[in-house]
């Protein structure tokens, strides 16, 4: 565990040491917004470089969603310069993004970014990409996933190290810490008026449910930062307990034969459909718990009854067939043909 009496760059290398997040050697983009947790994980990260024997590159994705995102880019290049190091910007149509792929501002600036990110680590050969999630972000991921429903999985939360190249080192401190940090250093940070809009879920829950829970708990973060590790740990060891299961038969399709579905404990196949469709889509939490028990009913089901296909989000069909459960992507969905 690390030690909260730390000061916060010895803390965060502690915190990154302990998880085995950063790279040993070679060069580490940090994303940097302009915003106070980014601009805090930049000057420990340079803080605490001769320690961990790494290159830094700064990283900045110009949204392109307000009229100041502009100038958050010159901000976070000319501070860059400062401190001597390389920054890379790359600037996106996030709107056009959302519009192409059906998806929220929030889901298609998320996308992007964590794709232009990764870009600028091939590009200038770093090992990871180290973004500003803190504490407190963990628990208002922890507080959303309750409130819309959720398994261990949604539980677990925002992973210290992705296991795509992304890690997270300042989940070791709340928000209010790293602000704090920010006043004590005289660090410039630029605030994003979209934090305040509460039109979305995460700013109500930081502005009205958190809040509410710090007056019973000071530590509420820390509390539910943990619940996060342990619900990790055990989606981890579900993981491994149905591991080899989902077979892969060709990039659009998979499937989990009747023979491991019917040996399975009845607990742990929800988690074979979650893995399967997981697998198929790359997204870990694409299924809502209502989605998990239609697929369940499915297979439960006598065949007079049982439904010839059912439709899951993201062009995701399934069946079931005499070898089992078959999940298949991009099968046209049939229009409805009444007038």
């Amino acid at each position: 565990m690390t030690s909260r009496r730390k000061d916060l760059p010895a803390r965060v290398l502690e915190y990154g040491r302990s998880r085995g997040l950063f790279p040993t050697e070679g060069t580490l983009v940090v994303a940097v917004s302009g915003g106070a947790d980014s601009m805090v994980l930049l000057d420990c990260l340079v803080r605490v470089r001769g320690a961990l024997g790494v290159g830094l590159v700064v990283g900045h994705v110009d949204h392109r969603l307000r009229p100041s995102s502009g100038a958050d880019a010159d901000f976070v290049e000319t501070h860059a310069r400062a401190l001597g190091l390389q920054s890379v910007v790359r600037r996106a149509d996030v709107r056009a993004a959302a519009r192409e792929r059906g998806r929220t501002l929030e889901e298609a600036a998320r996308d992007v970014r964590y794709a232009l990110l990764a870009e600028m680590a091939r590009e200038v050969r770093a090992g990871v990409v180290a973004t500003a999630h803190t504490a407190t972000d963990q628990a208002e991921t922890v507080l959303m996933r309750l409130i819309r429903g959720t398994g261990p999985a949604g539980l677990a939360g925002v992973e210290p190290d992705r296991g795509d190249g992304f890690i997270r080192p300042l989940l070791c401190a709340t928000r209010d810490e790293v602000r704090r940090f920010a006043r004590a250093r005289g660090l410039p940070f630029r605030e994003d008026p979209t934090n305040r809009d509460a039109r979305f879920l995460r700013n109500r829950v930081r502005a009205r449910v958190l809040p509410a829970l710090r007056r019973l708990n000071p530590r509420v973060e820390f509390a539910l930062s943990d619940l996060a590790d342990d619900a990790r740990d055990l989606h981890d060891w579900i993981g491994r307990a149905i591991a080899g299961t989902v077979l892969r038969e060709g990039p659009q399709e998979r499937r989990i034969p009747a023979s491991a579905w019917f040996a399975a404990d009845q607990a742990l196949r929800p988690y074979l459909v979650l893995s399967a469709f997981h697998d198929l889509t790359g997204a870990p939490l694409g299924l809502s718990r209502p989605h998990v028990r239609a697929v369940l009913r499915v297979a439960s089901s006598p065949p007079s009854s049982r439904p010839a296909v059912l439709h899951l989000p993201r062009g995701v069909t399934v069946r079931w067939e005499k070898r089992g459960l078959r999940m298949t992507l991009g099968e046209p969905r049939p229009r409805d043909r009444r007038r």
